[in-house]
């Protein structure tokens, strides 16, 4: 099996095999403090985006996004998750300042157990950095039988239409629901209108230009160039 990507802004292509891209995604995250088995784990939620064709998830997130945040410190491959509450249908984790991989994953076990035995649970998450691709944990649900649902909120990186000041957070959120066929039905969404910031950096990298309506400047006017986006748009 075969991977293909390709470069904003280069017509350029290259194939690599998975097993090439996993081994590096994993050796760049056991290069900055996670042990064999955490790198394996956290490399496959990278991976998985690239498998379906998201590729600003994948790859190019692990290196120019979230490596970068844990050498800053932001991130600690180390730190350890916490049950602060719970009930018979709802429970809070704290993720102790690590990748949201971990601490939501483990709020999916807990929600489909309690589930089971409640009809419904609600688990909440505190103090986690990066979840990435979020219709995967939502999946997870769906793969189990039951329903998932699952919401985020983010720091304002959105301008509301007409506006020229960031107030909205891009605020993901997943729906995925259990079909009669080998698949769940899975709705996987945000407010932003097509380039979040990791999206449009990475264009402005390769030297490339936005798709035309998705992004404006920091004065509100709608605008092509990557850097202008950045500088406050």
């Amino acid at each position: 099996m075969r991977q293909r990507a390709e470069s904003a802004g280069s017509p350029e292509t290259r194939e690599v095999p998975i097993i090439v891209v996993r081994d590096a995604m994993q050796r760049l995250l056991r290069g900055v403090g996670y042990d064999a088995d955490a790198a394996a784990d956290l490399g496959e939620s990278f991976l998985e985006p690239e498998l379906r064709g998201h590729a600003r998830q994948g790859f190019d997130h692990l290196l120019y996004y979230f490596i970068p945040l844990v050498t800053a410190g932001r991130i600690d491959p180390g730190a350890e998750i916490t049950l602060t509450r719970e009930g018979p249908a709802y429970a809070l984790l704290d993720a102790g300042r690590g990748a949201g991989h971990f601490a939501v994953n483990r709020a999916v076990d807990i929600a489909v157990a309690k589930a089971r035995a409640a009809g419904c649970c609600a688990v909440g998450v505190n103090n986690a950095i990066e979840v990435y691709m979020v219709g995967l944990y939502a999946e997870r649900a769906a793969r189990e039988g039951l329903v998932g649902l699952f919401f985020t909120d983010s720091t304002a990186i959105v301008h509301p239409t007409g506006g020229a000041e960031r107030v909205i957070g891009a605020n993901v959120f997943a729906v995925a629901v259990p079909t009669t066929g080998p698949d769940p039905f899975l709705m996987d969404l945000s407010v932003l209108n097509g380039a979040g910031p990791s999206a449009v950096a990475e264009i402005a990298r390769r030297g490339g230009l936005l798709p035309e309506g998705i992004a404006v400047d920091a004065e509100g006017r709608m605008t092509l160039d990557p850097t202008r986006v950045l500088s406050g748009g």
